[in-house]
């Protein structure tokens, strides 16, 4: 059995760069989860409204006028971030820093908070590259640093703010037909991607229960327990696929696997349950020998009820 999830340590930056959208997200009182692409240049965020009576008329010109777009009834909004190239580089650096995953964006009050969270045994790196740069940079900074109480607490909090479903399914693996999801770090894990809107190499952070095979490639954060490295997955490249698409954000992005069997685990805003269907229809998993099962699509509070799988 692999280790839960032990992330003990938790970031939380703020920017508030006056522009046009922020200040109208202030006005409207739009608060949203953000879907967030991060490059070398540039930030790219998207949002999602579902298109009901509860949107006013300013509202609706507001979105218009920011370049919104209506589909299946809901407001798509995609806007590229107005950051210092300093601060998309704090945001990537710490990324980058082993064991830290960016565990949730949101926009609150026409402030993006971006949160963090990560082994306190990689703090050190974490505060070089904010005592380095960030007091340079205005507009920018931190909200809280500290003991993160669990990764439970990021999704609780996320559930609070806004409707989030998860949904769970089930692979049968082979190690014929699929060796390269066992050449990883181990035969039984749990695994955090990194960044939920990776397209192609699965970034991500394993929790073992004893040290990877001889020969492993991947960075030690705590012996026996936490390690990280990069892989080739691909059932998460067949849906990223899809997911791209649909421009489905996704918020958070687990897998397990255990005795053969892998469990994949994807929450994204719950006004999406019926494109994610279709898009897990499209990716064509079955033909590629995954034959999944959807073990199960509830809300993010109910799920962290019953699961056991993180604390």
């Amino acid at each position: 059995m692999y280790n839960k999830i032990n992330l003990d340590w938790k970031l939380q930056l703020s920017y508030a760069p006056v522009t046009e959208f922020t200040t109208g997200c202030k006005r409207f009182n739009i608060s949203s989860e953000v879907g967030i692409r991060i490059d070398e240049k540039e930030i790219e965020i998207s949002m999602f409204f579902p298109d009901n009576s509860t949107l006013n008329r300013e509202i609706f010109i507001f979105l218009n006028s920011m370049g919104a777009v209506k589909k299946n009834n809901k407001w798509r909004l995609e806007r590229v971030a107005k950051s210092p190239k300093d601060f998309i580089s704090i945001v990537r650096d710490i990324l980058e820093t082993p064991s830290s995953v960016l565990s949730s964006v949101w926009i609150e009050n026409g402030v993006y908070q971006v949160e963090f969270v990560f082994s306190r045994l990689r703090l050190g790196s974490v505060s070089n590259i904010i005592i380095d740069r960030l007091g340079d940079i205005q507009s920018a900074k931190i909200e809280y640093l500290g003991p993160s109480g669990g990764y439970v607490k990021t999704l609780e909090a996320m559930s609070k703010r806004s409707q989030i479903s998860v949904i769970e399914y089930d692979f049968q693996l082979s190690q014929e037909l699929f060796p390269s999801l066992y050449d990883g770090i181990g035969k039984e894990l749990l695994g955090i991607i990194k960044s939920p809107h990776e397209t192609g190499k699965v970034f991500a952070v394993y929790f073992l229960n004893k040290e990877p095979e001889a020969g492993k490639n991947a960075i030690e954060i705590e012996r026996g327990k936490i390690y990280e490295t990069t892989s080739e997955n691909l059932a998460f490249s067949e849906l990223n696929k899809q997911l791209s698409g649909d421009e489905i954000p996704i918020l958070m992005k687990l897998y397990s696997l255990e005795g053969g069997k892998g469990r994949f685990f994807l929450a994204y805003q719950s006004i999406f349950n019926e494109e994610m269907i279709k898009v897990i229809h499209r990716a064509n998993l079955m033909k590629v020998g995954f034959n999944p099962v959807i073990k199960r699509i509830q809300s993010l509070k109910e799920w962290l009820e019953t699961s056991a799988l993180i604390e």
